[in-house]
C-alpha cells in the first residue's frame, strides 16, 4: 500500500495508483477509504472503467444498491466488453429483484467470457427467480456480489 501511496504522491495524475490504493483499502475492509480512492481515480481519469466497477463493488458492500448499479452501468458504458462489471451489475439487479435485467447482464458477460462458471450459475438462478416472480411465487436467494 505504501508503494501505491508513494506513486500518487509522485504522480498525482496517476489514476491507476488511486484505484490500487482503493483495492488495498478494500482488501483490508476499509470501505469508506476505498471509495474515497476510487472516486479520486475517477476524478483523475473519468474513463477508468475499473475504478467505476470497484466503486460499485464497495457500494454493494455498504448496501447502496442503486448507486452501485449506476457505477456498474458507467463501467460498461466506458468498456462494453467488461464481463466482470456486467456480472456485478447483474448481481446488484438481482438483489433488488430485477431478475430479467440481471439475466441480460449475465448473458452478456458469458458471451464475453464463456469460462465464467459463477456467472453461468448466477444466470440460471436469475432465470429461475424471474420465472417464479412472473408466476407470483417466491424467488430464491439473490446473486451474491463477487461470485
Amino acid at each position: 500500500m505504501e508503494s501505491y501511496a508513494e506513486s500518487v504522491r509522485l504522480r498525482p495524475g496517476f489514476a491507476d495508483g488511486y484505484n490500487n490504493l482503493g483495492m488495498a483499502a478494500a482488501s483490508a475492509g476499509r470501505w469508506d477509504e476505498a471509495m474515497e480512492h476510487y472516486r479520486k481515480a475517477i476524478e483523475v481519469d473519468p474513463y477508468l472503467h475499473r475504478a467505476y466497477n470497484n466503486l460499485g463493488a464497495a457500494l454493494v458492500r455498504e448496501h447502496r444498491w442503486e448507486e452501485a448499479i449506476q457505477m456498474f452501468l458507467k463501467a460498461v458504458e466506458i468498456n462494453s466488453d467488461y464481463a466482470e462489471a456486467r456480472n456485478n451489475l447483474g448481481n446488484a439487479l438481482a438483489i433488488l429483484g430485477r431478475f430479467d435485467e440481471a439475466a441480460v447482464q449475465y448473458e452478456m458477460a458469458l458471451k464475453l467470457n464463456p469460462d465464467m462458471e459463477q456467472v453461468r450459475r448466477n444466470l440460471a438462478q436469475a432465470q429461475e427467480d424471474a420465472r417464479k416472480q412472473r408466476a407470483g411465487g417466491q424467488p430464491g436467494p439473490a446473486a451474491r456480489q463477487g461470485e
